[in-house]
């Protein structure tokens, strides 16, 4: 207060005078600010659970903006800013509720898109159905399935590794309540499972869901922007954990080894890298790879539950455990929550909730028979990013099997009441003879890029992931440029911590991909490096190499050889997804290498 009187009154009078003692007291509060700033983290213990709250609390605001629109919502609809949450909640509900009338899907017999239709009914209208017809083609129901009675032990089990700091709808059960108290509940859930596998019926008050808008890149003021995601009362966690085990576990060998999504020790470094090796090695024997990076319209949202019930069939459910799925899927009902304003509840006939334990999973029985109808290309996926690619040393050829693939993939989307959003498909080429190649959607030519980013990663046509590592050294500056500018606030292990969060991680996220990059990208890397380290260990003289042995690490190059060796590893010994046995290939040697000793 003293400052600010002292800057009005240099405003009102400007005299040397006036200027010195505002200058003084200016600076007497900055120093203060700043010693107070360093007393508040060097008296925090950033082991301690409490403590370790409060820094990254404090700190995260410095180095990130993510989640900042989760409290402060605001649409434009029809040229007007809106703010009242009970009014966005409104917005956004209804929205929601017409997410799949705005797009061509296919439009059949009502029946198949309600939901309300018995079971034999189900099975008449998709009997003809080309998945359907598909999948009796390639599996062979050698043995069905049918859901199990569960034990207290295995609900118990289940209950203990709920995560407390999930969020939870209004007025529900938390989820250290229930790990308090299992002597009591655990004998009652059980209970309720069982009979609900007798009685074919899953609860319905574990049915509801209150839809949090999640923001997820460009305009924050469009409600399309916005991912809704279900947040499921905690004991409807602990159901569809029972049931996703049960499932996972018959359907597990039936789904693709290009499946990456959703699934236990795959990862989107598995379904690239898969990819990109396949180029890599079609382009060093001087042949043309074509690819089409495809986008699905609101994926999740236009998931027909009719027709899933009928793919589950044709995999081997038996007729109790379809009822029960069944069950399950229909009536539906969710709100909108902004803060503390709530929508009207509303039915959902179609989708999967986003969120939810069992939705991912049925999401990818879903689409697995996609893969059975692809025979001249290859398909790499991930939840509902697919990329459809052929190869060969003829482009003309190539590109015409690609268009083939293009056309079925297409179908298949169509029949299974999806839709491809044409706007967001991209074209590439790589390799020889690729000039003048263009492709065609329903005569709208796709657009060709010679860069595109999936799944976070930018490929380039020249697969030399230049581009991608100038945006990893951009972001990460960025975040070094705020810990430079708090540094005098730390002390050199919370720095280290700041640094291996929030700048070190950009460089963790599918370094097998573009390890090997070129010599140029790689010194971009290890100066940022050891700017990092200068700041951490307040050091201006000393080379890279002794700043690397004072922090005790390696490069960042060094440190993703350590991964790969941990990938062959993984490979040799069988522990690796198997969609990587295709991608590294062992190579026997025909007779003893000089130094060769067997174990």
């Amino acid at each position: 207060m003293l400052r600010s009187k002292m800057k009005n009154a240099y405003n009102n009078k400007k005299t040397i005078l006036n200027w010195e003692k505002y200058k003084s007291q200016r600076n007497y509060c900055v120093n203060l600010l700043r010693r107070t700033k360093k007393n508040y983290f060097q008296n925090l213990d950033v082991k301690d659970l409490t403590d370790n709250k409060k820094f990254w609390k404090t700190i995260k605001p410095y180095f990130s903006n993510k989640g900042a629109n989760s409290n402060k919502l605001l649409l434009k609809e029809n040229n007007q800013i809106i703010s009242d949450e009970t009014e966005l909640a409104q917005l956004m509900k209804n929205f929601l509720v017409n997410i799949t009338k705005d797009l061509n899907l296919k439009n059949d017999d009502e029946q198949t898109l309600t939901g309300s239709s018995n079971l034999e009914d189900i099975v008449k209208t998709f009997v003809c159905h080309p998945s359907l017809q598909k999948i009796e083609q390639c599996f062979s129901i050698n043995k069905t399935f049918l859901f199990q009675q569960v034990t207290e032990n295995e609900v118990e089990k289940i209950v203990l590794q709920l995560d407390c700091s999930k969020a939870s709808p209004y007025g529900d059960i938390p989820a250290n309540m229930l790990k308090e108290t299992l002597d009591t509940n655990v004998p009652i859930l059980t209970r309720i499972i069982n009979t609900g596998f007798e009685n074919k019926s899953f609860p319905s008050l574990l049915k509801s869901a209150e839809v949090c808008p999640i923001f997820k890149k460009n305009d924050d003021l469009d409600k399309e922007n916005y991912r809704p995601v279900s947040v499921l009362p905690v004991v409807s966690k602990v159901f569809e954990r029972i049931l996703y085990i049960q499932i996972e576990k018959f359907m597990n060998d039936k789904l693709s080894k290009l499946l990456t999504g959703f699934r236990k020790n795959h990862s989107t470094q598995n379904c690239l890298l898969n990819m990109i090796e396949t180029w890599k090695k079609v382009i060093d024997k001087g042949g043309t790879v074509f690819a089409i990076f495809m986008d699905l319209s609101k994926a999740f949202d236009t998931l027909n539950h009719n027709l899933l019930i009928a793919k589950l069939g044709a995999y081997g459910f038996k007729n109790d455990a379809l009822l029960y799925m069944k069950n399950y899927l229909s009536d539906r009902h969710q709100r909108v929550r902004v803060n503390n304003s709530y929508s009207d509840w509303t039915k959902t006939t179609t989708g999967v909730p986003q969120g939810s334990v069992l939705g991912p999973l049925l999401f990818n029985i879903f689409i697995n028979d996609l893969f059975l109808f692809i025979s001249n290309s290859s398909l790499s996926n991930y939840a509902d990013d697919n990329t459809l690619f052929n190869f060969g040393f003829n482009a003309e050829n190539t590109l015409s099997s690609l268009s083939f693939d293009f056309k079925i993939v297409k179908e298949w989307y169509f029949e299974n009441y999806m839709v491809l959003n044409a706007g967001k498909c991209y074209f590439m080429c790589l390799g020889k003879d690729t000039e003048n190649k263009d492709f065609y959607f329903e005569d709208t030519i796709i657009e060709k890029k010679e860069e595109v980013k999936i799944l976070g990663v930018t490929i380039d046509e020249k697969l030399s992931f230049n581009s991608h590592i100038k945006t990893l050294c951009m972001k990460a500056s960025q975040k070094l440029g705020a810990l430079s500018r708090m540094s005098h606030c730390l002390n050199k292990t919370e720095k280290s911590l700041i640094f291996n969060s929030m700048i070190k991680s950009h460089f963790n996220y599918c370094p097998l991909l573009w390890m090997f990059c070129s010599r140029t990208s790689n010194n971009r890397i290890n100066k940022l490096h050891e700017r990092s380290l200068r700041v951490i260990h307040n050091d201006e003289t000393n080379d890279f190499n002794t700043l690397l042995e004072m922090n005790n690490e390696v490069t960042i190059h060094q440190r993703n050889i350590q991964v790969l060796m941990l990938e062959v590893f993984k490979i040799k010994y069988e522990l690796a997804p198997p969609i990587m046995n295709s991608t590294l290939i062992r190579r026997e040697n025909i007779y003893n290498l000089r130094n060769f000793q067997e174990y």
